[in-house]
């Protein structure tokens, strides 16, 4: 028992090095660089830093340039709060964006090593895997290029969905840990919990046809989804109630894709090869990275070389790999898809958060399984594990070295709040209704009009309102307000204190018709009763686990 704990601490110090080590670029450099996704997410901390203590921002209307769009309705923001509290207390802003990811590498870490050591009881295997895991290229990807904290956070608990599908299929104790998973995934990322999904339910076809405890298998797969439908409750119904009223359907970014984006050969080998994934100035190539795809092809060869002695769940991961793999280049038949549902999935490279993960197992399991003698096994996965960090800080190295020379203007303390100074280069805005498609420019430059007249109208915002105050000399005037209208049942609309009309403009704003001169306009949301509620179904599982538990401790023990 001693020697298992002080295993677990000099791990875990290994652990929080690493991390450590992954972040050193903030002391070099002490910004955050403009990535593909930086205002998005950015906007999205300043919303809810900016109303900490008053409520959820149902809308964006400090940030986002403040039309009133439903990011926080459609993308989860429940992960964000412990940034959101590190920031409000101390200040310093980036700094903590840096603390954040340290804090989210160790989990990353612990969380994979529990659940890749839950299927397999091999520490050494479970260990290698972490570190392949967490500080691969296209975690760091995920960081330093892209700033997409929405898939960062949801790859923290990919491993525990997929050791927890394992345990379903072996109706053990760790089955509940697919629920728990899908969970945390869905408040993080839900592209990334969509395509898990695609994966599980490929695999659990698979298995009805080759296992004869296929109800059995069905029975744990319907409780654990029921659990994630409760414990996800707080984003989960508020985000279809809205998805399914919004007026004439959501839109989730400003760009109609009509087919799959997959990266040309030439870019991602090169991508590969040089550890640098800019093409041009502006183009990103995103890959799972040299040592992931190298090593993982090569442990596939090994497995298939040695089949008579491999676990048949390493075949399975293998040739899920190779799939990843795959589907992240051109040799996938991507136009077969064209104009279908499938484009939602909009990049191929969102697979290489998947290949990723099964290429760590695959090689640490291949690492520990190349000799007979475990020292000797040990020192190859301590230099697999070295060689492949390496490999991710001359990433992360060159990334920032490049990004901070290219960009004319970074992220700082000062001007991490001026979310708008960041537009230059990210100028739109996303989940909107489909109507407004075609006035995006207009509405992130906060135009509206006065009886057909475009101009820039600014308003007063406040947690879920917007106020504006609009002197005329027309004694009737109609006003194009650049504010989003989703619905006609969420918002209430006042002119000088008293409840006013107001219709969908062709934008699918608020039009409205007044008879004042001097209108002091408010526009305010109404959480509808799923909004306010939902989050109570979260305590109805933990209740129910609670009784079990006390149902089973005082239950009499036979002797």
């Amino acid at each position: 028992m001693r020697k298992k704990v002080h295993d677990n601490f000099w791990i875990g110090v290994l652990y929080l090095s690493l991390a450590l080590m992954f972040s050193y670029i903030f002391l070099q450099y002490r910004v955050l660089v403009i990535g593909d996704d930086t205002e998005f997410h950015i906007g999205r901390l300043n919303e809810l830093i900016k109303t900490w203590g008053q409520g959820f921002p149902y809308l964006n209307t400090y940030f986002m340039d403040g039309i009133g769009v439903q990011n926080n309705i459609f993308y989860p923001t429940q992960w964000l709060y412990p940034l959101v509290v590190l920031i409000k207390c101390w200040g310093h802003p980036v700094f903590f964006v840096y603390v954040y990811f340290v804090l989210l590498s160790i989990a990353t870490a612990l969380i994979t090593d529990y659940a890749v050591f839950s299927v397999c009881q091999r520490r050494l295997q479970s260990v290698l895997t972490a570190i392949l895991y967490t500080f691969s290229i296209y975690r760091m990807q995920d960081f330093y290029l892209r700033f997409d904290l929405g898939e960062l956070i949801g790859m923290t608990f990919l491993p525990l969905v997929f050791s927890g599908f394992y345990h379903v299929l072996n109706n053990d104790q760790g089955k509940w840990a697919l629920g728990i998973g899908m969970t945390a995934m869905l408040y993080s990322h839900v592209m990334s919990t969509f395509l898990a999904c695609i994966f599980l339910l490929v695999l659990t076809l698979i298995k009805m046809i080759t296992d004869p405890q296929r109800f059995s298998i069905l029975k744990n797969l319907l409780w654990n989804a029921i659990l994630t439908l409760f414990l996800a409750s707080a984003f989960i119904w508020p985000m279809l109630q809205k998805l399914l009223t919004t007026t004439g359907g959501l839109q989730a970014v400003s760009y109609k894709l009509y087919s799959v984006m997959v990266d040309k050969w030439f870019d991602q080998i090169r991508a590969i090869c040089t550890l640098q994934t800019t093409v041009g100035k502006t183009f990103n190539v995103y890959t799972s990275g040299l040592f992931l795809i190298s090593f993982g092809l090569l442990a596939g060869i090994w497995i298939l070389t040695h089949y008579h002695q491999v676990e048949p769940i390493y075949f399975y991961i293998g040739v899920i790999m190779l799939v990843c793999f795959w589907l992240n280049t051109q040799w996938f038949p991507w136009a077969l898809f064209d104009n279908s549902t499938v484009t939602t999935v909009q990049f191929a490279f969102r697979f290489c958060e998947f290949g990723t993960f099964f290429s760590s197992i695959l090689i640490a399991y291949v690492s520990t399984q190349l000799f007979h003698h475990k020292k000797s096994n040990s020192l190859m996965c301590g230099i697999l594990g070295t060689i492949a960090c390496v490999l991710s800080l001359i990433f992360v190295n060159n990334t920032m070295t490049m990004k901070v020379a290219a960009n004319d203007y970074n992220l700082n303390n000062q001007t991490f709040y001026q979310c708008n100074a960041v537009r230059n280069v990210n100028p739109a805005f996303d989940y909107f209704p489909k109507k407004t498609n075609s006035y995006i420019t207009e509405l992130c430059y906060v135009e509206g009009y006065i009886n057909g007249k475009k101009l820039a109208i600014h308003g007063q915002p406040g947690l879920n309102t917007m106020s504006y105050h609009i002197q005329t000399v027309e004694p009737v005037t109609q006003i194009d307000l650049p504010f989003l209208k989703y619905n006609d049942h969420n918002y209430q609309v006042t002119n000088n204190g008293h409840l006013i009309a107001a219709k969908s403009s062709p934008r699918q704003t608020f039009l409205m018709t007044t008879r004042s001169q001097d209108n002091h306009i408010k526009i305010q949301y109404k959480p509808s009763l799923i909004d306010r509620y939902s989050k109570y179904l979260v305590i109805l599982p933990i209740i129910w686990w609670g009784f079990i538990k006390i149902r089973k401790f005082l239950k009499p023990k036979k002797y």
